[in-house]
């Protein structure tokens, strides 16, 4: 081997070296990006998830009020003798 072909191997070596170096960057990059949108993720889930909450603790005042409001009316009937 002389010395262009040994030249040109390093070149090329080097080019190798550099495009595996700027993939890994890029990769550094994207896997950044992505712990970023996974923290905004859970936060909208934790958020959802109190939400959730709130409305299942509407439901059960709503179903409570329905039920006081039938043993109301259950009595209505009756009221007129009262009155």
């Amino acid at each position: 081997m002389n010395d262009d072909h040994a030249e040109r191997m390093i070149r090329l070596l080097e080019e190798l070296r550099d495009g595996q170096r700027t993939m890994l960057e890029r990769q550094a990059l994207a896997l950044q990006r992505q712990e970023e949108v996974l923290g905004q993720q859970r936060e909208r889930l934790a958020g959802l998830s109190k939400r959730n909450e709130r409305i299942d603790n509407l439901l059960a005042s709503g179903t409570n009020n329905v039920k006081r409001a039938r043993s109301l009316l259950s009595l209505a009937p009756w009221s007129w003798c009262f009155v």
